[in-house]
């Protein structure tokens, strides 16, 4: 409500929540706020369930915790203004913990279409897509991705889009312990990026987009899965994963992600 630019809808989609959103919500006497209650499905669900609901001709996604800094929108108004109706952009963000302090700043992205190989380096909340897009190409609503969700769909988009991006920063991602990935179980955690990547090789746009690059989005995948489980202390299946990366890539063994895996291996493996 405080954005320096006015004309926007807010969609609030409460998926199942647990607590008192709906009576702070209606403490808003706004006609541009528009509230849904619907059985949690998860996040991929959710936001599909907003893009059906919305009037805009853009759509932006915000999970609950992060924040829209003032200039958010009139960032994206004037970014639209002067690349024309582009399909999808993104703008810069920060990480902050949840009293403030700065973590780090976003990935600076130079041809975000590439970068993607290496990993998700966009926030959803600084992602903007055309509505008749995100309609067309929705969240994957499977619960068992859910935190992957949003890889899936920016590589899918990416293999038909181009990504602009407006290095401005207008938003940041707040990172504290109920969103920490270690809050998954660690079978969960193999299941969401294996099945991932079973939804990549299904596509063919991707398949084809990315071509031998593949390859390199695997190791990524499997690098990540490895990362993560030597943070919840998984020596053998960290292991596991590390030596696949290495088998699809082996030049990611003299990268700076290698050696923070192997620190993790040494600080909190068990």
């Amino acid at each position: 409500l405080n954005q320096t630019c006015q004309n926007f809808e807010i969609l609030i989609i409460d998926d199942g929540s647990t607590d008192n959103t709906e009576n702070v919500i209606r403490k808003f006497n706004d006609i541009r706020i528009f509230y849904f209650k619907k059985n949690n499905e998860e996040r991929g669900a959710a936001r599909n369930f907003g893009t059906k609901r919305a009037k805009g001709l853009y759509v932006n996604f915000f999970d609950s915790d992060d924040i829209a800094y003032p200039n958010h929108l009139e960032t994206a108004y004037d970014f639209i203004q002067n690349k024309g109706e582009i399909e999808v952009f993104h703008l810069d963000y920060e990480v902050k913990k949840s009293d403030g302090i700065k973590i780090w700043n976003a990935v600076p992205t130079y041809n975000i279409n590439q970068q993607l190989m290496d990993g998700n380096l966009l926030a959803v909340g600084g992602t903007f897509l055309k509505r008749e897009i995100a309609l067309q190409y929705p969240f994957q609503e499977d619960k068992l991705m859910a935190g992957s969700e949003d890889y899936l769909l920016w590589l899918q988009l990416a293999s038909k889009y181009k990504f602009f991006n407006n290095p401005v920063c207008t938003s940041a991602y707040i990172e504290h312990s109920s969103n920490s990935v270690l809050n998954f179980s660690k079978d969960a955690l193999i299941q969401r990026k294996e099945l991932m990547l079973n939804y990549v090789f299904e596509d063919k746009s991707i398949m084809q987009y990315y071509g031998k690059n593949i390859s390199r989005l695997k190791s990524t995948t499997y690098f990540y899965a490895a990362l993560h489980l030597m943070m919840m202390g998984c020596k053998k299946e960290g292991t596991y994963y590390l030596i696949m990366g290495l088998k699809e890539t082996p030049a990611l063994l003299f990268t700076k992600r290698f050696i923070v895996i192997l620190k993790y291996f040494l600080l909190y493996s068990k």
